[in-house]
């Protein structure tokens, strides 16, 4: 019940109301490689997946907030006890993250945001 709430939440993301046109080009760039994002950082990633699982085993439970969560490749490491707000400032990139969310049945909370302004 929980999963599917996060999951309707996460299909009706909200829109960040105005874009800093200093930083739109930041968001234009995520926005483009969010399809081949994950590929890129492949060869990274083996060292990065032993780094997030030791990090989110220190987190034993309550309220959480990632900012920056990308693709989503920290969810298969939440803790079941945590409640977890993902924040991206790429709306590409939380789809991306929606989809794996779904896929391994990962109860989180995904917000358009700012890291400069967050909607907190």
């Amino acid at each position: 019940m929980a999963l599917r709430k996060s999951v309707e939440a996460a299909r009706a993301l909200p829109t960040v109301p105005k874009v800093d046109p200093a930083n739109a080009f930041v968001r234009a760039r995520y926005d483009c490689v969010a399809p081949i994002y994950d590929l890129l950082e492949l060869p990274l990633e083996f060292l990065h997946s032993r780094w997030r699982r030791e990090l989110w085993s220190r987190v034993k439970g309550g309220r959480v907030l990632e900012v920056g969560v990308g693709t989503g490749k920290s969810m298969p490491y939440y803790p079941k006890a945590a409640q977890v707000t993902a924040v991206d400032y790429s709306s590409r990139m939380l789809a991306r993250a929606l989809s794996k969310a779904r896929r391994g049945a990962i109860n989180v909370r995904l917000v358009l945001g700012d890291a400069q302004a967050l909607p907190f």
